[in-house]
């Protein structure tokens, strides 16, 4: 296995037979059908030949989950208890994912539904239901990318952003993923973990509080992953409120230079701070989602952007 140019920076690269990626087994990557989880990755591959290919997959006699590429380029996925083998295999043109293109997939494990949600690049594209009551599932096998322990199922391709969650990812979640695209996923904590792990407390974690005086409300420095208490230094923002439809919202504008060849996109990774949940068991998971989708573009200038917050100021004044 190699590395290639991938989603998100490098990608893991299967250009030769018989290479995987290998990750020991660790009961945070194993579930049963008692429990919910969701496996999506990013793949990128042209036409495969022969037998099914591995993407991602606990492979044993019984697994959680297994994600395979198929000789017609859909993907397949599923899990048995050794006796009851279910699976959802995606469909149509939005389905076929062999056309040298980055495309993302996302297979929610809904057993508490009794359902199979497979996604392609952000939009449900097929579902699978069932009845039976199913054994135990996990199976203590290691975990392996782009093939199976023995080499076998080879997958010509890349992956990138492979993530395994021990929660059922809904739509809005999916879409969200696929729609950061080569900005890859951040973990998008609460405003309450992300106060309290700032060691914000009593009228200071309110979200339009200013605990630093910096003229930006909590609510923004945690959408920015800024430090609200944080003193000094140059600050690009100007903070305001604004009336729509009744209700009141905090603005804000971020003034920054015009680029030689005139973009205005030099600094957009500024308005786009990254956050990881280093809480998580799983040192694999990478549990991210973006903190962008707490903003709403409304309106451009030259050279001033200004953005407002989707949070209503709920109280007078």
């Amino acid at each position: 296995m190699t590395y290639g140019a991938g989603r998100v920076g490098p990608a893991f690269s299967f250009a030769s037979a018989g290479a995987r990626v290998r990750v020991p087994h660790t009961a945070a990557l194993d579930f049963d059908a008692t429990q919910d989880y969701t496996v999506d990755f990013w793949m990128k591959v042209g036409p495969q030949t022969g037998s099914a290919r591995t993407l991602v997959e606990k492979n044993g006699s019984t697994y959680p989950y297994s994600v395979q590429l198929l000789p017609t380029g859909f993907v397949t996925a599923g899990f048995t208890d050794g006796t009851n083998p279910t699976t959802v295999t995606s469909t149509g043109t939005p389905g076929k994912v062999d056309n040298n293109m980055w495309r993302h997939i996302a297979v929610v494990f809904k057993h508490s539904a009794k359902v199979l949600d497979l996604y392609v690049d952000g939009s449900l594209n097929a579902s699978q239901s069932y009845t039976a009551t199913f054994g135990p599932l996990a199976n203590g096998q290691d975990l392996y990318f782009g093939g199976r322990s023995d080499g076998s199922n080879s997958f010509g391709g890349l992956l990138d952003e492979v993530d395994i969650s021990s929660t059922a990812l809904g739509l809005a979640e999916v879409q969200a993923i696929a729609a950061a695209a080569d900005l890859g996923q951040c973990q998008v904590a609460t405003f309450a973990n992300w106060a309290a792990r700032r060691s914000l407390n009593g009228p200071e974690a309110d979200p339009l509080a200013d605990p630093n005086q910096n003229g930006l409300a909590n609510v923004l420095e945690y959408a920015l992953g800024l430090n609200p208490t944080a003193i000094g230094g140059t600050n690009p923002f100007k903070s305001g409120t604004v009336q729509e439809n009744g209700q009141k919202y905090q603005t804000f504008s971020y003034t920054r230079p015009i680029g030689a060849d005139g973009s205005r996109c030099a600094d957009r990774h500024r308005l786009r701070a990254r956050a990881r949940d280093k809480s998580h068991p799983a040192g694999l998971v990478r549990l991210c989602r973006r903190y962008r989708d707490a903003f709403h573009h409304a309106g451009t200038g030259e050279p001033r952007d200004n953005y407002r917050a989707l949070h209503p100021r709920n109280r007078a004044g």
